[in-house]
């Protein structure tokens, strides 16, 4: 059975441990300031991945309801852009390695023509079909197996 060892030595089980965070009054305080975002994290291209930081390395007002942002905000930011440039690099890289496997398996090499069908197709009964929905969405493309 897997316990939890807490601070003063009391070893918990999982459940109880997280029955108990889930129980005491800093978890609605801290549900509460999580979403209070400063107006820089608001405009950031990278919220997306750090959503404002740690709330304890923010500084907050009296009420709990504002604060700056997180004390290592320039550098996450260095660190995504970093990251980013290089993630990017990378997934064009794999994206291109797949294709070229891809065309390999699928067409011996040579690249498809313009009314043949694609890897999928090809290697598969699977066939890409463009469905337009009535719920004034756009068309959606869905795959259709055909025995």
């Amino acid at each position: 059975m897997i316990s939890i060892l807490t601070r003063n030595g009391k070893s918990v089980t999982p459940a109880d441990f997280i029955a108990s965070m889930l129980a005491h009054p800093n978890y609605e305080r801290f549900h509460r300031m999580k979403p209070a975002l400063p107006e820089k994290c608001r405009s950031c291209e990278w919220q997306r991945l750090c959503y404002g930081g740690c709330l304890r390395n923010r500084m907050w007002n009296a009420e709990d309801d504002r604060s700056d942002p997180d004390f290592f905000c320039q550098s996450y930011m260095q660190i995504y852009a970093y990251a980013d440039r290089r993630m990017q690099e990378l997934g064009d890289r794999i994206r291109r390695e797949l294709y070229d496997r891809n065309i390999q398996k699928a067409f011996k090499g040579k690249a498809r023509g313009r009314n043949q069908p694609c890897a999928v197709e090809a290697a598969t009964n699977i066939k890409p079909v463009v469905v337009p929905l009535d719920f004034g969405q756009k068309s959606q493309t869905v795959l259709l197996r055909f025995q």
